[in-house]
């Protein structure tokens, strides 16, 4: 039962992000649940700003004419270059998404 409940999540939200035409997107599901996603697109803006007394960065990527804002957790800015196209590995969490790698 777990599984089709994971299952449903996963193909929810890989509709959801297509459908909203911004880069690609990926899942990935262990026995924990889910445990990483992945983005692409061009950074259009990464600010660093204070949320409840912590840094968090927000950046705006563009992909197929939409954008999509995230939170990550830090000081991470200088790892999105405006106008560079990137992927982020990131991992979900509660406030903010903590980053694992960016790519170029």
């Amino acid at each position: 039962m777990r599984r089709v409940a994971v299952s449903v999540v996963v193909v929810t939200l890989i509709t959801l992000t297509l459908a909203c035409g911004g880069g690609t997107f990926f899942i990935s599901a262990t026995n924990n649940g889910v445990s990483f996603f992945a983005i692409s697109g061009t950074v259009s803006v990464a600010q660093v700003t204070f949320v409840d007394g912590g840094q968090v960065t927000i950046v705006t990527l563009l992909g197929t004419g939409t954008a999509q804002t995230f939170n990550f957790c830090g000081n991470v800015a200088s790892q999105f270059p405006p106008n560079t196209f990137v992927t982020v590995n990131y991992k979900h969490n509660v406030g903010c998404d903590t980053v694992v790698k960016v790519g170029r």
